[in-house]
């Protein structure tokens, strides 16, 4: 069990847990001094109050682990600064995610803190339908063709924002509606759904996808919590009407998910079908420890030959989550990194029955957890794990799931 700290300290982090969609939107360089600011004061309290019962977790164990060998592997790769830059700084994911696990949510609690994510997530969304139907956004950024950003500007990300990042609302709302028969929450709803509705008209294929997997999956889940039917069934018919309705609304972005019928059917000779075999050429360069960390897109250039003359050879990373780790870090890395998540999982879901049935923690918990499902889903294109950008979703989701298994949070 985490230590008591100073209610300031508790209000402090809270602040940091509510303002993370905003230091998303605003990019890297908030990230990583983010990442930096939480990594430092989750040491400084372990030191102070000598509370060190996390480094017992096995989980944690293997993620030192899979650190000390990133770093290591490193040393033979073609570009040693590189990879040094991306695997020494990687550990402040871990601590970070101890950060938001063992102290957030104590000072706000979760209904508080994701409702104001709620309201933020809404305003991109309304800013990229401006932008859709005007051709710029709120913010002067103008439309990309027939792709849509908003105020994420030239960065092609407004769609994979809004999926990484709204996880925990599913379960917010679906305890509100069932549980606290909080009826209002039927209006909330109605505006949930306009988050797939504008990842749709993004563009951004895979995150609408992903989207719309998280949510049959979260609502399968509720089904038999709930033992409510009706409501997958009825959720099902309403997200599709409406998903059908929207690609209706443009020429634009009915092709491009026309378009992606075509990927799937000859995906080898795709873009991203072409990455994912350079992928494998480049792993084949070093089996079993990898070409080392942001090194698969100088070693593509350098040994995989072109067969394609449509679709780029190469990348910064081959864009699929599981071939990024197996050509960077090889099958020894893969498998710590599989072991380290299946620790992770094991663990929390072994806590999973301390929870109380009917109290918001396990419903915001099954949607986070279906909500990290999506983000390891193999079959995906996905960016680049160690990136801070990308790689900040997975640890946030984490954060989440550890502070929802620990005995010290107020809403029990």
């Amino acid at each position: 069990m985490a230590p008591k700290i100073s209610q300031n300290l508790y209000r402090f982090i809270d602040t940091i847990v509510i303002c993370l969609p905003i230091i998303i939107i605003l990019g890297s360089p908030f990230i990583n001094f983010t990442l930096t600011i939480g990594s430092f004061f989750f040491i400084y309290i372990s030191i102070k109050y000598n509370f060190w019962s996390w480094t017992k977790e096995a989980w944690i164990r293997i993620a030192f682990i899979f650190w000390i060998y990133l770093n290591l592997i490193g040393i033979n790769s073609l570009d040693l600064f590189s990879s040094f830059k991306a695997s020494i700084f990687f550990f402040r994911f871990i601590l970070f995610s101890l950060f938001i696990g063992y102290f957030a949510f104590n000072f706000f609690d979760y209904k508080k803190i994701f409702l104001i994510w709620f309201y933020i997530i809404l305003f991109v969304c309304l800013d990229i339908w401006v932008q859709f139907i005007f051709g710029v956004d709120l913010f002067g950024y103008k439309a990309h063709a027939w792709r849509y950003s908003g105020l994420f500007g030239n960065e092609l990300v407004a769609g994979a924002f809004l999926w990484k990042i709204s996880g925990p609302l599913i379960g917010l709302f679906i305890f509100e509606i069932f549980i606290k028969k909080n009826f209002k929450y039927n209006f909330v709803t109605i505006l949930f759904l306009l988050i797939p509705l504008t990842i749709l008209i993004t563009g951004e294929r895979t995150s609408f996808i992903m989207f719309i997997f998280f949510i049959f999956i979260s609502l399968f889940f509720f089904i038999f919590l709930l033992k409510k039917i009706k409501l997958f069934l009825i959720s099902i018919i309403i997200l599709t009407s409406l998903l059908f309705s929207t690609i209706n609304l443009s020429s634009d972005v009915k092709h491009r998910y026309s378009e992606l019928l075509s990927i799937l059917n000859n995906f080898n000779q795709s873009s991203y079908g072409v990455l994912f075999v350079s992928g494998f050429e480049v792993w084949k360069q070093n089996k079993f420890f990898g070409v080392g960390l942001k090194n698969f897109g100088k070693i593509c250039d350098r040994d995989v030959i072109s067969t394609n003359q449509i679709h780029q050879t190469c990348s910064n990373h081959p864009h699929n989550l599981y071939i990024q780790i197996l050509s960077e870090t090889g099958i020894v890395g893969l498998t710590i990194f599989l072991s380290l998540f299946l620790s992770f999982f094991l663990n929390i879901l072994k806590k999973i029955n301390q929870i109380n049935k009917t109290s918001i923690k396990l419903f915001i918990f099954v949607s986070t957890f279906c909500h990290l499902l999506g983000f390891l889903w193999p079959i995906v294109t996905s960016g680049s794990f160690y990136s801070s950008w990308n790689g900040f979703f997975y640890w946030i989701v984490i954060g989440i799931l550890i502070n929802l298994t620990q005995k010290k949070s107020s809403l029990s």
